[in-house]
């Protein structure tokens, strides 16, 4: 959603999550603008090859341009060098076989981040598809007692 958007519907977001690259991008609105988001969840950074059968057929859809341009960015990103500018509570999850985020960098990432915490989740990289109910646990707890539920106004 671009700026110019959300200014014009108001929006209010509580709770950004982001998987993979999908984290990246959440990590950016944190940053861009914190007095939109309370919490933060982050899985993984870079999507490891073994995923991309699965993923695959939902990178076509955007055609090849867009996906080498997608590709191009987010080799580019750092979440190292962004991270520190967080300003709400955090949480970098990892999958326990996760190759693309070592116990190590989430450790990194979370010593840069006065709010942050990590979990290790069972599983790779592909977790929160496999461990849906872990992974709405964690988004839940990262959110807080005080989220309101999807009736509320």
């Amino acid at each position: 959603m671009t700026r110019q958007q959300r200014r014009s519907h108001r929006v209010r977001w509580d709770v950004v999550v982001g998987h993979s690259t999908g984290a990246q991008a959440a990590l950016h609105a944190a940053v861009a603008v914190p007095h939109l988001v309370r919490a933060l969840m982050r899985n993984s950074r870079h999507e490891p090859p073994g995923e991309i059968p699965v993923t695959w057929p939902y990178y076509l859809r955007g055609g090849p341009r867009q996906m080498a341009r997608f590709i191009r960015s987010a080799r580019q990103d750092r979440p190292e060098r962004l991270i520190g500018a967080v300003s709400c509570p955090t949480l970098l999850v990892r999958g326990e076989h996760d190759a693309f985020a070592p116990r190590a960098w989430l450790d990194q990432l979370a010593a840069a981040c006065p709010h942050a915490r990590t979990e290790t989740a069972p599983g790779a990289h592909v977790f929160p598809y496999q461990y849906g109910g872990l992974t709405a646990e964690l988004i839940a707890g990262a959110a807080g007692p005080e989220l309101p539920g999807p009736s509320a106004g």
